[in-house]
Formats: C-alpha cells, sequence, structure tokens
C-alpha cells in the first residue's frame, strides 16, 4: 500500500527489534490520528496484542486527565499487554496545560 513504500527498509524490524528489549519509542507526526495509527502498524509500532489508549479530542485538561487515569488504573490491575498511546495535539496541549 501507499502507507507501506513511505517505510525505509528495515522499519518495521528494527522497531520491533527495540520494542523487544523493552525500549519505549514514540514517533511525533502531523498526519491524521488515522493514518498516524496505521503508519505504526505498518512499522509495527502498535500491533494487534497491544493495549491502546486512544486520547483525541478531549475538551479539558480534566478530561485528559480522567482518561489517563483509567489507563494507569487497567494497568494497575495486571493488565500484562504492550501499551500504546494515541495523542492528538489538542489533548496533549490540555495535558501540558497549568490546569491538568
Amino acid at each position: 500500500t501507499a502507507l507501506e513504500d513511505r517505510l525505509q527498509d528495515s522499519v518495521p524490524t528494527t522497531i520491533a527489534a527495540m520494542r523487544k528489549t523493552g525500549l519505549r519509542v514514540w514517533v511525533l507526526t502531523g498526519d491524521k490520528v488515522e493514518t498516524a495509527i496505521e503508519i505504526a502498524k505498518s512499522c509495527r509500532l502498535i500491533d494487534a496484542n497491544m493495549s491502546l489508549v486512544t486520547l483525541v479530542g478531549a475538551g479539558s485538561p480534566g478530561e485528559c486527565m480522567r482518561i489517563l487515569r483509567e489507563a494507569q488504573a487497567t494497568k494497575l490491575k495486571g493488565t500484562q499487554l504492550a501499551r500504546g498511546m494515541v495523542l492528538d495535539g489538542q489533548s496533549v496541549s490540555h495535558i501540558l496545560s497549568d490546569e491538568a
């Protein structure tokens, strides 16, 4: 697909190897959320066995914090799945605000 054509050779295997070592990998992109998720899947940053926290379109710092607390509570309950997070710019702005 066109998404896979944008990836350089060995990107998926390199990212998968990095994740296996426990390294946390972040990607910042200006793409639409849906496109960013598909690219992350193509390069093995996100996989089918991963618990994905999606924080997109949050209306306030309080809403962001509620979603993040719920995600943390799920982790504390013993969920051992690898975890990923998708954030949009609006949500990041809320998280970094003085109100959060």
